[in-house]
This record gives C-alpha cells, sequence and structure tokens, in this order.
C-alpha cells in the first residue's frame, strides 16, 4: 500500500499514450502467468494484478513466485530476483525469457499462452519492438498508479469497505468495488466502482472514475453536482475527474479526494432510490 500523494506535472498527453500503449501491451505477459497455471474461471481472478511499490504483480503461482510489470523501468521482473528490460523488446522477446523462468522453476513452458479472454486494441504484431520513450512517461505512469493506489487504500480503510484493489489487464485499470447491496447473481448486486484509467479509447489521458450498477437515467445525475470533473453520460454512466482537471488543481490529492466523495455521495444516494 502506497503512503502519500506525489504532486504530478503536466506532460504532453501524446506522449502519455505512447508509453501506456507499450505498458498494456506487456502487462498481459504478466497477467497470463497466473492464467496459463490456474484453472480457468469466468471473473478472470487469475489474470489480475496486484500494484506494490511500482510493480504490477500477477498471481502468485503454486510455488509462491510471481512475475510483474515493473512500471518506471519498464521492466519484467521474477519474484524480484531477475529482472528483462523490455526496451528495444519485443512481445515475443518477453515470452521467451518468461518461459526461460517457467522453465527453471520446472514449469511447462509450453503451457503457458498468451491467448487473452478479451479484445485489447490492436498494437500490432507480437514482433513488433517497444519504440523508446523517455524515461519520464514511464516515471509518471508509476506515479499515477502509485496515487491511485493510495488513494483507494485509503477509501477501503475507512468508510468504504470496498472490495480488493485490484488492476485488470484488460483495460489496464486499477480499480475497487463498493458493494451496496449484494444479489444472489452479480448483476443483481447494487455497486459503485471507483479507479484509475490510464486512458482509453473514451479519454485520451488517464483519469479517476466511479461507475454505478445498474446505470441509472442519465437525467437522473447529469444535473447533480460536481464541483471538479463531469459526468459521462455517453455509452456508459459515470463520474470523471481527468489528468488535466488534476494538474490544474494547488491541491491535488484534496480535490481528488472531494471527487471521489462528491460522486460517490450522489451515485450512491441515486442507487439505494432505484
Amino acid at each position: 500500500m502506497e503512503t502519500s500523494w506525489n504532486k504530478i506535472a503536466p506532460l504532453p498527453l501524446s506522449k502519455l499514450n505512447e508509453a501506456k500503449i507499450e505498458l498494456h501491451r506487456f502487462v498481459q505477459l504478466v497477467a497470463a502467468t497466473g492464467r496459463s497455471y490456474y484453472p480457468s474461471d469466468s471473473g478472470d481472478s487469475h489474470g489480475t494484478l496486484l500494484f506494490d511499490s511500482g510493480i504490477l504483480k500477477g498471481k502468485k503461482l503454486p510455488n509462491q513466485q510471481y512475475f510483474g510489470l515493473d512500471i518506471e523501468s519498464f521492466s519484467l521482473i521474477h519474484s524480484g530476483d531477475a529482472r528483462f528490460s523490455l526496451e528495444n523488446k519485443s512481445p515475443n522477446d518477453g515470452v521467451l525469457w518468461v518461459k526461460e523462468q517457467l522453465s527453471a522453476m520446472n514449469f511447462n513452458p509450453d503451457q503457458y499462452s498468451l491467448k487473452l479472454p478479451y479484445v485489447i486494441p490492436d498494437y500490432g504484431p507480437d514482433d513488433l519492438i517497444a519504440k523508446p520513450k523517455e524515461r519520464r512517461y514511464y516515471q509518471a505512469f508509476s506515479q499515477y498508479y502509485s496515487n491511485a493506489d493510495f488513494l483507494l487504500s485509503q477509501l477501503k480503510s475507512t468508510k468504504y469497505n470496498n472490495s480488493d484493489i485490484i488492476c485488470w489487464p484488460h483495460h489496464f485499470d486499477l480499480a475497487t468495488l463498493k458493494t451496496l447491496k449484494s444479489g444472489t447473481d452479480p448483476e443483481e448486486s447494487i455497486s459503485i466502482g471507483i479507479g484509475f484509467s490510464p486512458g482509453d479509447d473514451t479519454y485520451n489521458q488517464p483519469y479517476f472514475y466511479l461507475t454505478p450498477w445498474p446505470y441509472p437515467e442519465p437525467t437522473k445525475i447529469s444535473g447533480l453536482e460536481l464541483e471538479s470533473g463531469h459526468w459521462h453520460t455517453q455509452g456508459w454512466i459515470g463520474a470523471i475527474l481527468t489528468l488535466e482537471d488534476i494538474f490544474e488543481s494547488d491541491s491535488q490529492e484534496a480535490i481528488t479526494t472531494h471527487f471521489i466523495n462528491q460522486a460517490y455521495h450522489h451515485l450512491s444516494n441515486c442507487l439505494l432510490k432505484i
């Protein structure tokens, strides 16, 4: 768990997006380790990751070893003992290294599979070499995830009593879920997802979000006041605070915390009236 918020500085969004693409491509190699050596499940729990001190760690293998992605150094790691820099490397190069590590632990490397239970953007063929990036862009993403982990951990330890904080490799977001009312079927539960996204097709920059389930009618929330951020109502429903919103504030931690608390208050009141 991170212990403080680190002030973030503005950076070109186009360069950040390029770094995000490389991180999203290569984090799939880490997610695949848990997925490959445990029985599949509908929620893809074996493919999820945990953020810890700048590293996105995959599920521990049966021997308690793990693989991870060190965001700042843009490297694959194996339980902290072995490291493989991804600069000027392709996903195929990363796969070969992972398989070497697995074989050394007496795991069948042929069982390791990059078959995904979801679709991600087409980032190019698996032999496409990662384009060199200035280290500061990877450092920035390490800082963003660190800040998100810090805030989400604070929420979990106080009134929210949320689920674990998990990185989902599909959308590469770090999130927790607050269940307001449980149902026998998860689709029947009433909940609010609270998280951080590194950016996607909807927003070309990182952002914090809160998403309700089930979705209320857009008209029921669009008029509710958000002192920071805005309501998103096209395609899906949620509250959004972008990186640019945070850049512009002199009190970055305070504005982000207030955004989460205010949006949560509105959404929970709305959901409990459904």
